[in-house]
């Protein structure tokens, strides 16, 4: 397995646009995981760990959900990681991300989009 400093690692943060319990977050996510076939390998209110493969390529990409609280309301940090090389560029995680992004936009309207690392840096200020 590779060095995790060398692993591609990707995140994005959601809000839902109205707000809404911390428990509601993670089921507004599942028409999302349906789409991209994940395999969900533990699920609680506020946590959400799986996986899925990237196509064509057949990269495997583990994905982390974690409901985090702020002042304005909770929002959703989820989290892509594969083996791919950061240092070359993670093409295909990076095409995974464009596709999970598609997949809210299409399917859980409820989310909006207030940060992407691969647009916005690697880390979110606090």
């Amino acid at each position: 397995m590779p060095s995790p400093r060398t692993m591609a690692r990707l995140m994005v943060v959601l809000k839902p646009v109205v707000a809404c319990a911390a428990g509601e977050l993670i089921p507004q996510l599942e028409p999302v995981l349906q789409a991209l076939e994940a395999t969900v390998d533990e699920r609680s209110a506020t946590h959400l760990g799986g996986s899925f493969v990237q196509a064509p390529v057949g990269l495997k990409v583990q994905l982390f959900g974690d409901v985090q609280p702020r002042s304005d309301g909770y929002e959703l940090e989820i989290v892509l990681m594969s083996g791919e090389p950061m240092a070359g560029g993670s093409r295909n995680t990076r095409l995974a991300l464009e596709g999970l992004l598609s997949e809210v936009e299409t399917r859980s309207p409820g989310l909006k989009v207030v940060f992407r690392s691969d647009r916005d840096g690697p880390c979110r200020p606090r």
